[in-house]
C-alpha cells in the first residue's frame, strides 16, 4: 500500500509540473492575445489551453531550420559552392 501511495503522489507531482510549466509558457501569449487582438482586429478572445496550442505551434513552425549551405553542396556540389561565394564575395544579395 505505502508503494502505491508513492507511485501515484509522484505520478500527482510530475502531472503538477507538466500543467505549471504549460501555464508559465502560454500566459504571456495568452494575455496580449486577449489585450491587442480582440480589439485591434475583432476577434475573440482565447483561453489558456488555447494559447497553449498556438505556443506549441509557434514552437514547432519557428524549430524547422532550413540550412541553405547543406541545400546547395547537397544538390549541385564544389561547382555551385564557388558560384556562391563568389556572388557573397561580389555582395549581390537580394
Amino acid at each position: 500500500m505505502n508503494k502505491v501511495f508513492a507511485y501515484s503522489m509522484a505520478l500527482a507531482m510530475i502531472g503538477f509540473i507538466i500543467m505549471m510549466f504549460a501555464f508559465i509558457s502560454s500566459f504571456p501569449l495568452w494575455l496580449l492575445w486577449n489585450l491587442v487582438v480582440p480589439p485591434i482586429f475583432g476577434l475573440s478572445k482565447i483561453t489558456i489551453l488555447q494559447a497553449f496550442g498556438l505556443w506549441l505551434l509557434i514552437i514547432i513552425i519557428r524549430d524547422t531550420r532550413l540550412d541553405m549551405n547543406k541545400l546547395i553542396n547537397a544538390q549541385m556540389g564544389d561547382y555551385n559552392n564557388d558560384w556562391y561565394y563568389s556572388v557573397l564575395k561580389k555582395n549581390y544579395r537580394a
